[in-house]
């Protein structure tokens, strides 16, 4: 038995939550897979997965196995990298998930900066504003808004932005100075809290203001919902940055003067501290260092990437 390749295999197989997943994600025929879990738990005289025709469930041996192979795994790419990179300088693929806004605004801009210091290292960017599972979709780090839930993995705060409501200039004409006249206007909201049930809680120093509706449209990408926005068609939440266009285009103006939301985190987040390939934790630095400059530019309540 090839105990790494049972011990990967083992990983995809706990991660998936099923053996078809993990053959599909592996490209390895079920039979293959299934075997070679079986192998590993005959070699180590414990069951690490509980089967039944439904689902999977990692019994506690398999739980504490799992999280000593990941370890030993990544210890191994560690080494394997810090080998080459002697040899060859930083060098191999990332594999980065970020907020759209970010993508196209703070990164995008500036990404030829970091493949001109490291072009032997090459990257694949996921824009998207749905949360990636970075063990199944092989993503080694995901830059994301809000709190970090898993603590599993890895946060380094990059910045809290500032989030303000916008409207055409047609329509903020027929809006007062108070939020609370939204009630039963057309409300845009990219926010994917607010997909099923709209909740914003809008503060201006020590006043509170929560708005409640369920008639509402959601629209899971920033700038389109803005853009919609900007169609006078109501009032969108923006973060600085990506709203700037197109208030310096005019289609937009702020509305509700003084009354925020909470200002918002943004984090790098990654599987693990240690053992990290170095052209991973190259451009975890190259981000914070990023979002550090262009922090006037993002709009930014604070900038205190660290550890």
């Amino acid at each position: 038995m090839d105990k790494l390749t049972a011990m990967q295999t083992f990983i995809r197989v706990a991660d998936a939550g099923s053996f078809s997943q993990a053959a599909r994600l592996m490209n390895t025929p079920k039979t293959r897979v299934s075997q070679r879990v079986s192998a590993l738990e005959q070699e180590l005289g414990v069951r690490l997965l509980e089967r039944n025709t439904r689902s999977l469930k990692l019994t506690q041996a398999g739980e504490n196995y799992l999280e000593q192979c990941r370890e030993i795994i990544s210890a191994i790419d560690n080494a394997e990298h810090n080998v080459r990179s002697d040899v060859y300088g930083a060098r191999g693929h990332i594999r980065v998930d970020m907020l759209s806004p970010v993508a196209r605004w703070v990164i995008a801009p500036r990404l030829h900066e970091f493949t001109a210091l490291h072009p032997e290292v090459t990257l694949s960017i996921i824009s998207n504003d749905g949360l990636a599972n970075l063990y199944e979709d092989s993503v080694d780090c995901a830059i994301r808004g809000g709190e970090l839930k898993d603590s599993s993995m890895i946060s380094r705060h990059l910045c809290d932005v500032r989030i303000m409501l916008y409207a055409s200039p047609a329509y903020a004409a027929t809006l007062g100075g108070d939020p609370s006249v939204l009630v039963g206007r057309d409300l845009i909201t990219w926010l994917s809290v607010d997909e099923h049930n709209l909740l914003w809680s809008l503060r201006r120093e020590n006043e509170e203001l929560l708005l409640r509706a369920a008639d509402h449209l959601y629209i899971n990408d920033h700038d389109a919902a803005l853009t919609h926005c900007a169609a006078g068609q109501g009032v969108c939440p923006g973060i600085g940055i990506g709203a700037r266009h197109l208030v310096n285009t005019g289609k937009i103006v702020p509305v509700f003067e003084g009354w925020e939301f909470s200002p918002r985190p943004v984090s790098i987040i990654y599987p693990s501290r240690e053992n990290l390939p170095e052209r991973v934790s190259l451009f975890v630095n190259w981000v914070c260092k990023t979002f550090s400059e262009a922090e006037r530019d993002i709009n930014c309540i604070s900038n205190n990437c660290h550890p």
